[in-house]
């Protein structure tokens, strides 16, 4: 009975998470559709807050504690620096990696192009004549001033 229950298949965690970003589309563009913002402002934001607020408390212990686990596993010291040499060419090669594809998109894509300070943006010189969305009525920040606050 056991073994029947064991050849039942299982749908892959990979394949899961998919499915869940599917679904997450999916839901936003119905959202969309029907006009939902207000729901996502009330019900979902708050819940991706959370959710991202979680991550970040948990991948910074999670890094250290899995580094120190790793170095103080080490039976032979010597090998810690040749482990250390690798981190450090690893890190050093994603960190150039990831900045020549940050600085090629964005000189590709050039996000913000169609943004015109100056035309109700909201910039600093807007907001210090009283013309920006502060004087428009829109939430601001009340430690700051800075206009587009959501609480």
């Amino acid at each position: 009975m056991e073994d029947t229950q064991r050849k039942k298949k299982r749908i892959p965690l990979y394949l899961q998470i998919l499915l869940g970003m599917l679904g997450g589309i999916l839901a936003g563009m119905v959202a969309l559709f029907f006009n939902g913002k207000e729901f996502v402002a009330m019900w979902v934001k708050p819940w991706g807050r959370v959710f991202i607020k979680l991550l970040q408390l948990i991948a910074v212990p999670l890094v250290f504690l899995s580094l120190f686990k790793g170095v103080t596993g080490l039976q032979d010291i010597s090998r810690f620096s040749k482990i250390g040499l690798r981190t450090v060419v690893i890190y050093l090669g994603t960190t150039f990696f990831a900045i020549l594809i940050g600085v090629t998109l964005a000189l590709t894509i050039r996000p913000g192009r169609f943004f015109r300070p100056g035309r109700g943006s909201g910039d600093a010189a807007e907001l210090s004549r009283g013309r920006g969305a502060a004087a428009r009525g829109s939430r601001t920040d009340p430690g700051t001033g800075a206009s587009g606050f959501s609480g």
